[in-house]
C-alpha cells in the first residue's frame, strides 16, 4: 500500500507512534501517516493510515471500523453497516491467518526489529542481500556440519574446570560431609595450627 500511495503523490508526516496490534504486542515506534478518503459501498471516510518503517507495512487501525460505521462479523465471515445490520457484506476472501511457525521461518534471513539501526536503508539493503542470497544455509534442519568443531584454545594453560558429565559423577563415590568431632584431628570451634 505504501508504494501506491506513494505513486499517487500522497504527503507523507513521520511520527513516533505507541501501538497495541492485534495479538496484544504493544509497541512504539517509528511510522509514517497519510490521510486517505476510502470508498466503501457507496460510502467515503476519511481514514489515517499508519506506514511502519519496518518492511513498510500498512496499518489500517480500527478508529477506521468506528468512524466508518463498520461491524465486522468474523464468526459468520462478513461485514455490515451498523445503521443497517440487515444488509450484510461477505468477506471478499478468505482471512490468511498463517501460523506462528510459518510467520518465524517466512522471515528469518532479515535483519530482526533493533538491529542495524544505526545503519542506512541502503547499509541494511547490502547486509541483508547475501542473507537472502544464502537463506537455504540458515533454514532449520538439516544434518550437523562437520566442517566445524567446538574447541576452546587455552595457549598453554590447562583449563581451569573441566566438569564431569552426569552420567560419569555415578561412578564416584559420594562424598561424605564431615561431622564435628569424627577422627577430623580438629575439635569444633577449635583455631590454630595442631
Amino acid at each position: 500500500m505504501y508504494q501506491v500511495f506513494r505513486d499517487k503523490g500522497l504527503l507523507f508526516q513521520e511520527t513516533t507512534l505507541a501501538m497495541s496490534l492485534a495479538d496484544g504486542q504493544q509497541t512504539t515506534g517509528e511510522a509514517l501517516t497519510t490521510q486517505v478518503m476510502v470508498e466503501i459501498e457507496g460510502g467515503s471516510v476519511l481514514t489515517k493510515f499508519i506506514i511502519l518503517a519496518k518492511g513498510n507495512r500498512t496499518l489500517l487501525g480500527t478508529d477506521f471500523l468506528s468512524s466508518a460505521g463498520l461491524v465486522l462479523d468474523v464468526k459468520n465471515a462478513n461485514w455490515y453497516f451498523w445503521d443497517n445490520p440487515t444488509h450484510k457484506y461477505p468477506f471478499s476472501e478468505e482471512l490468511d491467518t498463517p501460523s506462528i511457525a510459518e510467520k518465524m521461518s517466512s522471515n528469518t534471513c532479515q535483519l530482526r526489529e533493533g538491529e542495524g539501526e544505526s545503519l542506512t536503508s541502503v547499509q541494511k539493503e547490502k547486509l541483508n542481500l547475501p542473507l537472502e542470497s544464502f537463506q537455504n544455509i540458515f533454514e532449520p534442519g538439516g544434518e550437523a556440519t562437520n566442517i566445524l568443531e567446538h574447541h576452546i584454545n587455552t595457549g598453554n594453560s590447562p583449563p581451569i574446570y573441566v566438569p564431569i558429565i552426569p552420567l560419569r559423577k555415578r561412578d564416584h563415590p559420594p562424598k561424605v560431609p564431615q561431622i564435628p568431632g569424627s577422627s577430623s584431628g580438629r575439635r569444633r570451634n577449635q583455631r590454630g595450627r595442631m
